[in-house]
């Protein structure tokens, strides 16, 4: 059984401070709020409570300030304020002085609607008018210490934080945030970020104005593991050279290992061209110009073209014949290969890389033939060259002004 002891521990219905709250002559219209200066000590005894304003009736309350233990094996216990027609004027302070994790629901007497709850040793306050019961809950005395000696604008351990008159706050130690924006709009920000353990320095993002309303990011991509990214000293202001746009790099820069850079396309010098083992062709035989010529009624006819000037490492992904056919109706073909010799120690081998689908036509025509989805690394125990036959009919010539091969370097 719940029980309800009164502050004095006596019957104490019209003693001392004691105002009763009621309907009679005197009190009606006036509402006296104020009951016992001492505190009454309320034991719920793990059951719910209701309190009464009835004179001697059991769990009368007889103090504005109630100590409320619920004694509870669930948790939770519910306190049942009195009829509010009976109340009007009144002021309880309700503290949960459980020894535990046990909470107060108080709520009206109706078993209704929740005032508020406290939870260990947590106090509110509970308002009457005659009609409704209000209630607030209070700081516990733990949520006060965390007030107790804060300095506005400066974080103190195991305190509130609490910012200055300008909206300060220093200094956090470890800060975890899910979005963090410096300045405002038309306020410059920035984040400043301190060594470990140097004096001096720090690492400052500072975002500059743009013509536009617009973001920049900086996202990393996916890593199996974890990297280190280092910013060396440039001895001066410098930029960063990124993958998309134009960029412009100054000064000596050293790679520790050759950079990567992909379809970059070299013409072979004809200069080195040399007839092959059927004849026809003629090496530089236009006046004033580079190129081999191929005049009409020639079958087979051969043509060697060195390959040189390539980075060893380098990766051949294509290569490609530039010539000009005079053909009047007659059909004239052309066949590229691009082949290798690797050294051996007997005699060297020599095999091909890649062929272009035989160019073959029956009217005047510009040549631009392409061997492509190559992946041929280039050796240093390897020479490269290609390897051109032509036919031409009667009346059918050939004008072969060079070629070029595409690597990807590094």
């Amino acid at each position: 059984m719940a029980t309800v002891t009164d502050p004095d521990g006596r019957d104490t219905r019209f003693a001392g401070s004691i105002k009763l709250v009621g309907r009679d002559s005197e009190n009606e219209g006036r509402s006296p709020v104020y009951l016992a200066a001492d505190p009454q000590t309320i034991d719920m005894n793990d059951a719910q409570l209701a309190l009464n304003m009835t004179d001697g009736a059991t769990n009368q309350i007889r103090s504005n300030i109630l100590y409320v233990d619920p004694n509870s094996s669930g948790g939770t216990e519910d306190l049942l304020l009195p009829p509010e027609a009976d109340c009007k004027g009144l002021e309880l302070h309700i503290v949960n002085t459980a020894g535990g994790a046990e909470d107060i629901v108080v709520k009206e007497d109706g078993d209704s609607t929740n005032i508020m709850t406290l939870n260990q040793n947590e106090q509110g306050v509970c308002v009457c008018d005659g009609t409704t019961w209000r209630g607030a809950t209070l700081s516990s005395t733990s949520e006060q210490a965390f007030l107790s000696g804060v300095t506005a604008g400066t974080v103190t351990a195991s305190k509130a934080a609490v910012v200055d008159s300008n909206k300060d706050i220093g200094d956090f130690r470890n800060l975890d945030v899910t979005n963090l924006d410096a300045g405002l709009s038309g306020t410059a920000g920035s984040v400043d970020v301190f060594p470990s353990t140097a004096s001096k320095g720090k690492l400052t993002l500072v975002a500059a104005d743009s013509s536009g309303d617009t973001q920049t990011k900086i996202t990393n991509a996916s890593q199996a593991s974890a990297r280190t990214y280092t910013v060396p000293d440039a001895g001066a202001d410098a930029n960063f050279a990124m993958s998309e746009g134009a960029q412009t790099l100054n000064g000596v820069k050293t790679f520790g290992s050759i950079p990567v850079i992909a379809g970059v396309e070299y013409q072979m010098a004809m200069s080195g061209a040399k007839i092959g083992a059927t004849s026809g062709w003629a090496v530089k035989g236009a006046a004033d110009l580079y190129e081999a010529t191929l005049p009409q009624s020639q079958s087979n006819s051969t043509l060697i073209i060195p390959v040189g000037g390539l980075m060893i490492g380098s990766t051949i992904t294509a290569f490609k014949i530039a010539a000009q056919i005079e053909s009047a109706g007659g059909t004239v073909t052309i066949d590229a290969d691009l082949r290798k010799q690797t050294v051996a120690a007997g005699d060297p081998t020599d095999a091909s890389v890649g062929t272009i689908t035989q160019v073959s036509v029956t009217a005047d025509a510009a040549v631009a033939a392409a061997k492509t989805g190559l992946s041929e690394v280039v050796a240093a125990d390897e020479w490269l060259y290609i390897l051109i036959k032509a036919t031409t009919a009667g009346t059918t010539d050939i004008r072969f002004l060079g070629c070029t091969v595409t690597v990807t370097e590094g």
